[in-house]
C-alpha cells in the first residue's frame, strides 16, 4: 500500500449530499415511513453503542447505515413470513 498519498481533507457539509451529512435518512423516501423509522431506530441504537456520533468514524457510519437498512428489510421479511397464507414459510 502506498503511504505517499495526500491526506484527505474534511469537506464542508454544504458540499456533501443531505443523505451523506446526516440531514436526510433517504434521498427520496419519506422519513416517517415504518421502514425509515425502523432504520433510524437501529442506526441510532448502533451509534449509541459505539460511543455516540462524535466517536463513530466515517467508515463505521457507512457500515452502521448498511446494517440498519438490512435490519429494517429483515423485519419486513419476517413479517411477511409470519403472515404468509400461501403455504410458504409461515404455514
Amino acid at each position: 500500500m502506498n503511504n505517499d498519498s495526500p491526506p484527505t481533507t474534511e469537506r464542508h457539509p454544504k458540499t456533501r449530499s443531505r443523505v451523506t451529512n446526516g440531514k436526510k435518512l433517504l434521498p427520496t423516501g419519506h422519513s416517517q415511513s415504518v421502514w425509515a423509522r425502523l432504520m433510524s431506530d437501529t442506526r441510532d441504537a448502533m451509534v449509541a453503542h459505539l460511543g455516540g456520533s462524535d466517536a463513530v468514524s466515517e467508515t463505521q457510519a457507512l457500515a452502521v447505515r448498511r446494517i440498519a437498512a438490512f435490519e429494517a428489510e429483515l423485519i419486513f421479511l419476517e413479517d411477511r413470513f409470519a403472515h404468509d397464507t400461501a403455504g410458504g414459510w409461515g404455514a
